[in-house]
């Protein structure tokens, strides 16, 4: 348990990574919080240290530098003692294509944003990001929203490298058809394989306005259609029949996708994610 801290505010839709140096740190970044009937970002930067149950808020070195509120981004470990921020949705609905790195200083309270300056990879949010040594691979997530009265929701299949020697981006070119067009999935390593799971597939186009049928009016749809709330709402009405059952793999080295299939045990039965074909 931890004690109530002044200025840390329920937050959703924002990042947190766990670094190491010069103490271990859960680092928290951006989301949203309620404020009364109304839906406000959180700008600040947050980390919570284990060894003394305590919060901080990070004091900047360059106050006015840092990176927008945002929700959806993806956060990695880069370091002991940096993290990487990319992509998002800020609070005005555009979907952010920038890539950030926070750096803890030696003194814990202390910290600082660094803009990447590269080829960035195309607007983002709701995708993965999964650090392979000194690369990232970002996957998919919704890059286009086109708020008519029929939201269509194009989610992408593309696949980003980063490289955190060069901090340069390059768009990967693959073999095998993999999951697809992917938002809100999950993604993780396994040696040099990243391995897709979940999410919500293609391109959506429902009417809002049919989903909210049974919720409280006016209020509730414009909550949803301004913050982070609409898109969790939209995944959890992602159609059963939709949502992607398999798991999938990407080679770094052979640069293609696999479906990942369980191998069963005499009596037929299936134990996911404790023996799993590779081949």
């Amino acid at each position: 348990r931890y004690h109530s801290t002044p200025g840390l505010v329920p937050r959703v839709g924002h990042v947190g990574v766990l670094l190491t140096e010069p103490d271990t740190v859960l680092v928290l970044f951006g989301g949203i919080t309620d404020v009364g009937d109304f839906v406000v970002p959180v700008h600040s930067t947050w980390g919570y240290f284990p060894r003394t149950n305590a919060w901080i808020e990070y004091n900047l070195e360059k106050d006015d530098y840092r990176p927008v509120s945002r929700r959806g981004a993806s956060a990695n470990a880069v370091s002991n003692r940096s993290m990487i921020v990319i992509g998002g949705l800020s609070m005005n609905s555009d979907i952010l294509n920038d890539t950030w790195m926070f750096t803890v200083s030696k003194s814990s309270h202390m910290g600082q944003w660094q803009k990447v300056i590269a080829d960035q990879p195309p607007q983002r949010f709701g995708h993965t990001s999964v650090v392979f040594g000194s690369k990232i691979l970002l996957y998919g997530g919704i890059d286009s929203i086109a708020t008519t009265k029929h939201n269509v929701i194009q989610c992408s299949s593309e696949l980003w490298e980063l490289d955190l020697t060069f901090l340069q981006w390059r768009k990967l070119y693959y073999k095998g058809t993999g999951p697809g067009r992917l938002c809100f999935h999950a993604a993780t390593g396994n040696g040099e394989k990243m391995v897709v799971s979940g999410g919500c597939p293609l391109k959506i186009n429902e009417n809002i306005d049919e989903w909210l049928s049974y919720g409280n009016g006016t209020k509730l749809r414009n909550l949803l259609k301004r913050s982070f709330y609409y898109f969790q709402f939209y995944f959890l009405n992602c159609k059963t029949r939709d949502r992607p059952t398999k798991l999938w793999y990407y080679s770094i080295l052979l640069k293609h996708w696999n479906e990942l299939v369980p191998l069963p045990f005499e009596d037929g039965t299936l134990i996911m994610g404790q023996l799993l074909n590779w081949n």
